[in-house]
């Protein structure tokens, strides 16, 4: 869905374990964490899946993105489409984000209506329509916010390269679109959601003025009598060591993007990997033939993807005098202090006080006086994007241990590096 002022505080913060917070988790694997903040007056709902655009099946880019609009918009149960919505953002404020290995779905609201969202993730679960109708309408609203990001003067359209990119790196695409030219059908996108928005994959993060008893009441009422799923296969694993060193594939976004991907060890290391992967996007953004960085860290767990780190371009830049760029960027992040990537890798890693209700109450008030919002909307949007902290994966790995610095030095070296460009449409 379009960016939420709670999306775009999340791409400002990076992600770090929440303190303080109290955790429940079903039989059938559904997820409690409530972080209480007595005296906000508000409250947030993230309802996270661990699921996204690295999911998507070969030759079907945005079904992860799409399935999260049908999930917001769809009819269930007896509404029709758009009621759920409706109602939500008339007590509160609802949107979802998708990213590469996490799908959430926020909620804002008072705290006397806790049990709506609750009822309506369950509800999601359990009785979501899906018609051909409901993708004819959604599919123009997907490319929407494709064409509205290709037209914006910072060209951000990282998200959608890195959709591209799943293709190529995990499914060899020889074409990478991203406008779902040919849409899926009703059937496909059923078993799509079916198989990943699972309530064994849910986490549901309560933050703000809530009783702890109360919310895991509420959680045991509403998600406690969804039965788990089978099993499900998991998906194939890809030696990213094997990709090609330099690989050109055309993608249907009227921009240019150079991609490079660190098949490095994440499970070891990811907290050094993204604090070298973060001094060299910050270097890159100083360079004017860049308009945007890509990056897939600390923000945007990367799943089954490597780590990587990117640039986009205007349609008839230099590529590569682009990659050069990154290149330089990267041995310089190599070639920086290890006691500075340290200190990097030890603030993406560092816990993150939990907010007191006198912040949130005046950071709100501010919110609410510039957007024009209900002041318990931008409360909760507040607690929301310190919540999705704990949601987002945390980097795993020890900021101090200097062996992992020098491997992960080793993981940068160019040798190692893949480099994918994604070539706009030639101009007819």
């Amino acid at each position: 869905m379009a960016k939420t002022l709670l999306a775009i505080l999340a791409a400002a913060v990076f992600a770090a374990p929440v303190t303080g917070a109290d955790q429940i988790r079903l039989d059938n694997g559904a997820t409690l964490t409530v972080n209480s903040i007595p005296g906000t007056g508000a409250v947030s709902v993230i309802a996270s899946y661990a699921t996204g655009y690295a999911d998507d099946p070969a030759g079907l880019a945005q079904a992860a993105h799409l399935a999260e609009h049908l999930r917001v918009t769809g009819a269930i149960g007896d509404d029709p489409p758009g009621a759920n919505a409706d109602r939500l953002n008339t007590v509160g404020a609802a949107n979802a984000e998708t990213l590469a290995a996490l799908t959430y779905y926020d909620f804002a609201l008072p705290p006397d209506q806790l049990a709506l969202a609750f009822a309506t993730e369950a509800a999601r679960l359990t009785a979501l329509k899906v018609t051909d109708a409901d993708i004819a309408r959604e599919i123009p609203r997907v490319r929407a916010e494709v064409e509205s990001v290709a037209g914006s003067p910072g060209l951000f359209v990282g998200k959608f390269a890195a959709m591209a990119a799943a293709q190529c790196w995990l499914h060899d695409a020889a074409e990478a679109g991203v406008r779902l030219i040919r849409p899926p059908d009703a059937d496909a996108m059923r078993r799509f959601i079916d198989d990943h928005h699972r309530v064994d994959r849910l986490t549901l993060t309560v933050t703000g003025d809530v009783d702890p008893q109360r919310a895991a009441a509420l959680f045991r009422e509403h998600l406690g009598p969804i039965a788990k799923p089978a099993h499900r296969a998991a998906p194939a694993s890809r030696d990213f060591a094997g990709l090609p060193a330099l690989r050109r594939v055309g993608w249907d976004v009227p921009a240019k993007v150079v991609l490079i991907a660190m098949p490095g060890s994440w499970a070891e290391s990811g907290v050094h990997l993204q604090a070298l992967a973060t001094r060299a996007t910050f270097a890159l953004n100083q360079k004017e033939l860049v308009r945007s960085t890509v990056s897939s860290g600390p923000t945007v767990p990367v799943g089954g993807l490597p780590l990587f780190v990117g640039v986009c371009l205007h349609p008839d830049a230099d590529e590569d005098e682009a990659l050069a760029l990154l290149h330089d960027a990267l041995d310089a992040a190599l070639a920086t202090d290890p006691a500075q990537t340290r200190g990097t890798a030890a603030f993406i890693a560092a816990a993150q006080p939990r907010p007191d209700a006198g912040t949130v109450r005046d950071m709100a008030a501010r919110f609410a006086a510039q957007r024009g919002m209900e002041p318990h909307v931008a409360g909760a949007m507040i607690m929301g994007n310190h919540a999705l902290q704990s949601v987002l994966r945390v980097a795993p790995g020890d900021p101090t241990d200097d062996a992992l610095t020098a491997a992960t030095r080793e993981a940068f070296a160019r040798d190692n590096r893949r480099v994918l460009i994604l070539n706009p449409p030639k101009a007819e």
